[in-house]
């Protein structure tokens, strides 16, 4: 916080003109992920809402507030400045008047917390009233000892007594927000609907509120995932008419790659990007580091065969004529580099100026005056039918160590989802075979996650370890899956891998990731929520999980289906009979001719 509010203040004086320029951008931003405390379960809640003493005018409007915290998630300030007028009694609804981020919304409260209400209402609130002095806080809802408006600060205390008085030691009256929000998504709500009824702006805050037990987890798991449910049987048209695969020689997976060029200091700019990345180290992971350092040394290079070479000389117009060279610059194949590529690295470079700036190499920042190029929200890449999946799975030879091997890696590839960098990385003592889960280190500066694994993926990881893979080693390592030198599975390799046999199934645009976006779509087809399906990727933000939501094809055509007018139609004609067909299309010839006669 002390950080925010020194950027804060430091970015003011700079636009005020009072500093050349902003010493806080030099400020390094702290990451943490805010973790709320754990919510309660419905007997816990159950027992924190028999605690107060209904006998008493006091007990009763605490009973009331607890019941209205619980049935509608509203937050204390909210709740603090309830009027008479805003409780709906006839729709059972609540209006929350400007609540955080100056937004109205209107939210279900439920019959028990309205049955509570209206026992306050009719005994509770007039013997409070009765107590106030003047006619200020006359349209309140909830009064204070005295009759006046109660303050958020003694809603937050009433709260806590009580929860205190349970036996619950974290937490006040927002744990009970958290609490309504996590049951009604154990209970079936979707993100969404949650995002309303607290009313947050954006989806990602309410899954801050949502949270997925490790055994909710393996329940939707378990409902959703096609391979819990047993192998498909590929019919003799879908029989694969390649030949199976045996074995993988090494000259399939060469050990080196070609790493990236040497970044050799030559300028004051070469110094100042090193001295950025270090700086950006802290936040970024590994992979992203590397590409922001080959943008930056490409940027270099640029102004280099310029005569620029030192940051004091950044202008407008040398970014923008860098623009221009993106714009036109060639990929291997002869083809323009992507807008996307485009905007990315330009992005890169406008915030290594905008660093240099706030480290006091420039006077002005000049990347303020550059547009980026807009770049549209593009839908993730294919996923492969059930069916498809079979196949693919269907085709390693297991006779053989590789065989036996591939068919592990792809059942776990599909069975978890995992990205290409968290399997590089899987080792040993991650894969837990009395509880069929695995543990998968988080490689996007993520959490770890231990997720279920269906029993088929787990049996073939488990004849995998025990039978082939001493074959592969060549030295002590606890790495679980090996190439055939020993050493651990690089993303190229797997990828190679993956390519090889998708294409032996006639899927020609597709690699590791494809198995990732299946696995996301079986289950979200098959019933699983967005939350769980975040918690199960491993995705920051739920907007990420989001787009698996769209590409759920099926979903959309029975939507279509039940909504769209000619397509209920034509579903209607189809059941129909011979006679109930003629006296249809007789209704529709008279309803033509009345319509012709208006």
């Amino acid at each position: 916080m002390m950080s925010v509010t020194l950027r804060v203040f430091f970015r003011h004086l700079a636009k005020r003109g009072l500093l050349l320029f902003d010493p806080g951008r030099a400020i390094e931003k702290m990451r943490s992920e805010h973790i709320p405390p754990t919510p309660l379960s419905p007997l816990a809640v159950e027992r924190v809402l028999a605690l107060p003493d209904t006998g008493t005018p006091e007990g009763l409007r605490d009973r009331a507030i607890l019941e209205l915290f619980y049935g509608t998630g509203i937050r204390r300030a909210e709740l603090a400045s309830l009027c008479m007028e805003d409780l709906r009694m006839d729709s059972g609804t609540v209006f929350v008047r400007q609540g955080k981020g100056r937004r109205d919304r209107v939210v279900p409260a439920g019959e028990r917390a309205f049955s509570w209400l209206r026992r306050y209402l009719e005994s509770a609130r007039p013997a409070l009233r009765a107590r106030a002095k003047g006619d200020d806080d006359a349209t309140i809802l909830f009064l204070g000892r005295y009759g006046r408006r109660l303050h958020p600060e003694i809603v937050t205390k009433i709260g806590m007594r009580y929860l205190r008085m349970a036996g619950i030691e974290r937490g006040a009256c927002h744990i009970l927000r958290h609490s309504c929000a996590t049951e009604m998504l154990s209970n079936g709500a979707d993100i969404v609907h949650i995002q309303e009824l607290l009313g947050h702006e954006r989806a990602s805050t309410s899954q801050l509120y949502t949270h997925v037990t490790p055994e909710r987890l393996r329940e939707k798991y378990v409902r959703s995932h096609p391979s819990v449910f047993g192998e498909v049987k590929v019919g003799e048209k879908h029989a694969p008419t390649h030949p199976t695969v045996t074995t993988l020689r090494k000259s399939h997976f060469p050990e080196e790659f070609k790493k990236g060029r040497e970044f050799s200091v030559r300028t004051d700019i070469d110094r100042a990007i090193i001295e950025h990345l270090n700086f950006r180290s802290a936040e970024l992971a590994a992979r992203s580091l590397e590409s922001f350092r080959f943008y930056l040394q490409n940027f270099s290079e640029w102004c280099l065969e310029r005569g620029v070479k030192t940051p004091s000389r950044f202008t407008t117009a040398l970014l923008e004529g860098y623009q221009r060279h993106l714009s036109k610059r060639e990929k291997g194949n002869g083809e323009i580099i992507s807008l996307k590529t485009q905007k990315m690295e330009m992005e890169v470079v406008c915030s290594f100026v905008r660093w240099c700036h706030g480290r006091g190499l420039l006077l002005c920042d000049p990347s303020a005056a550059i547009e980026l190029p807009r770049v549209g929200k593009s839908l993730v890449a294919d996923y492969m039918t059930r069916e498809d999946v079979e196949r693919v799975l269907s085709l390693p030879d297991t006779k053989y160590p590789y065989g036996l091997r591939d068919r592990a890696i792809l059942e776990i590839l599909y069975a978890t989802g995992i990205r290409a960098t968290e399997f590089c990385a899987l080792a040993l003592a991650d894969a837990d075979f009395e509880r069929d889960s695995l543990r998968i280190h988080a490689t996007k500066l993520g959490r770890d996650r231990v997720i279920p694994v269906s029993p088929r993926a787990m049996k073939w990881l488990h004849r995998y370890v025990y039978e082939v893979r001493e074959q592969f080693v060549r030295e002590q390592t606890e790495i679980l899956f090996l190439v055939d030198t020993g050493r651990h599975f690089r993303r190229q390799i797997l990828n190679r891998l993956c390519r090889k046999y998708l294409r032996l199934t006639g899927i020609e645009n597709g690699s590791v990731h494809i198995f990732r976006h299946s696995c996301a779509t079986h289950m979200i087809e098959n019933g699983a929520d967005l939350r769980t399906v975040q918690e199960f990727l491993g995705h920051r933000c739920i907007e990420s999980t989001r787009v698996y939501a769209h590409i759920s094809i099926r979903h959309l055509k029975e939507v279509h289906a039940k909504t769209h007018p000619a397509e209920r139609r034509f579903l209607e004609r189809m059941r129909m009979t011979e006679e109930e067909l003629a006296e249809a299309k007789a209704g529709d010839a008279e309803a033509e001719v009345k319509e012709a006669d208006r």
